[in-house]
Parts: C-alpha cells; structure tokens; sequence
C-alpha cells in the first residue's frame, strides 16, 4: 500500500504526490491538478504553463521556465505540517469508541459474508481509498445500517459512490465518515 497524504487548501482536498523538486529530479513530470510540497515546505496544486495571466489562488504555474507560486486564500491552508496520513486517518477512525459500540450493539460478526469490503485500487482518489480502508478494517455489513437511510435508493447510492470509476464527492464521503447514533 502506498504512503499516500492528503492536504486541504480553500476547502478541496487534494492528494499530494510528493516534493517538487524530488518529482523532477527523478526525471517525472509534474502532473497538472495535484499537489506537491515546495522547496518552502508549502503544498501548492500544479497547474501548468500559465495561461491569460489569470493564476488560481493556491496553484504554481511554469512561467519563462520558472516557477511561480500563487498563496491560496487562507495562506494558513497550504503549509506542509497540515498534511494528513491516509493511514493514520483510518487508524483513527477504526480505534473510535463510537464503532466499538455500534459492534456491540449490533453484535457484528466479522466473519459474516454480507461485509462490503470493495478493493482498494491504486488509482482511488484519497477519500474514496479511506473510506474503503475503514471499510476492511471493520468488516461492516451495511445491512444493519439500511434503517438509517431515508430512502430505499440511497444506501445503493452510497455503495456506489466507493465502487463507481469517478472519484467521491465531498458530499458522500460525509455520509461515510457521519457518526450514527
């Protein structure tokens, strides 16, 4: 599995793929739309040659050969200590006391069939491969928790928004992570 880190800027979560000038000298290309750490231990999203001279806050472009960097709108946001370990997340998640008490309640057998574990794939986006790492750690079967969808459509809607190609929306991966009461 790989070491994947993830890092908020002006309230989109974007995976970073490591440090700039180590991506280049390996000889790789830094990848449009994804995150990487600055020589001053800042995160900013590449966004390549600028164009129109109009930069996005919280991008880095290649102008005449150099780089320029572009604060986003919380300049707070992008500093490198605020990166977060997809691994520790799920270890989080997975140590709660609140799962541990919907395990007893629902007196949950880990061995039951009717788990949904989805395989986590190399090209997951970063919330969808969390949550389907919580999902295998706690081997949930999603139909003791049918009761708490208000319609029939949207625990399918759910289950698909971690088995479908695109990546997860913000609004999914909140009902993943809502605490149940």
């Amino acid at each position: 599995m790989l070491d994947m880190k993830i890092i908020t800027i002006d309230g989109t979560v974007w995976p970073v793929l490591g440090t700039i000038t180590e991506t280049l000298a390996k000889g790789e290309k830094l990848l449009k739309d994804k995150a990487y750490v600055a020589d001053n231990d800042r995160v900013y999203i590449y966004g390549g040659k600028l164009k129109d001279n109009t930069p996005e806050k919280g991008y880095f472009y290649k102008v005449d050969g150099e780089y320029q960097y572009f604060e986003p709108k919380n300049p707070l946001d992008n500093e490198a200590g605020n990166m977060l370990d997809i691994d520790n997340i799920k270890e989080a998640i997975c140590n709660a006391d609140r799962m541990k008490n919907i395990e007893e309640e629902l007196e949950i057998d880990k061995s039951d069939i009717d788990t949904f574990s989805p395989p986590i794939k190399e090209t997951d986006d970063p919330l969808k491969r969390l949550v389907k790492m919580v999902l295998a750690e706690l081997q949930v079967n999603l139909k003791h928790f049918r009761n708490e969808f208000s319609k029939e459509y949207d625990l399918t809607n759910i289950k698909a928004s971690v088995t479908k190609a695109a990546p997860m929306t913000m609004k999914y991966f909140l009902r993943w992570a809502r605490p149940r009461s």
